[in-house]
């Protein structure tokens, strides 16, 4: 793993020549080993490692992994292990520019091949957060509800009154 956060820190140097040696190392380690290649980025995107990546280098190895994902063809168990993987980063990551990378990843991952199971595994996840934001103190769904109640009401025009509506 240190050598791909190596490889993330010169892709990001201002010198052409370092961008271009680490380009050319990337291209071979995805030719030699794309699997590899991937599983690192994936560990460095999902923030494993001690000390954690910065959120730079993090969001520019999910840059590196969609285009790994995009040009390689993976054996189908190797593909599902991989969108294990995105999946189990999408659950824990809070970062709205890293999510947004990891959905190019996944959207990429399903251009690639058929993923027929990545929407009932979204759904189940989101109806395990709202399972678990219900059963928080009272006030909390309410504060929600207000917030909601008053969003939907400032933005949406007024409704029409009932005589407009009725038909003569």
């Amino acid at each position: 793993m240190a050598e791909m956060l190596a490889v993330l820190d010169a892709l990001m140097s201002h010198d052409n020549k370092a961008r271009g040696e680490a380009e050319a190392f990337f291209q071979s380690q995805l030719e030699a080993n794309a699997t590899g290649a991937v599983q690192q980025l994936l560990e460095i995107f999902g923030g494993n490692g001690s000390p954690v990546p910065s959120e730079v280098i993090r969001s520019f190895a999910g840059i590196l992994l969609r285009r790994a994902v995009e040009k390689t063809n993976f054996a189908p168990e190797v593909n599902d292990q991989l969108r294990g993987m995105l999946i189990t980063i999408w659950k824990a990551e809070k970062n709205p520019l890293l999510l947004k990378r990891l959905a190019h990843v996944m959207s990429q991952s399903a251009l690639s091949s058929s993923w027929m199971n990545l929407l009932p595994q979204v759904i189940e996840n989101v109806r395990l957060i709202v399972s678990c934001f219900l059963h928080r103190p009272p006030s909390l769904p309410f504060r929600f509800l207000s917030l909601f109640s008053f969003v939907v009401l400032t933005s949406f025009p007024p409704f029409p009154s009932p005589s407009l509506c009725s038909s003569p």
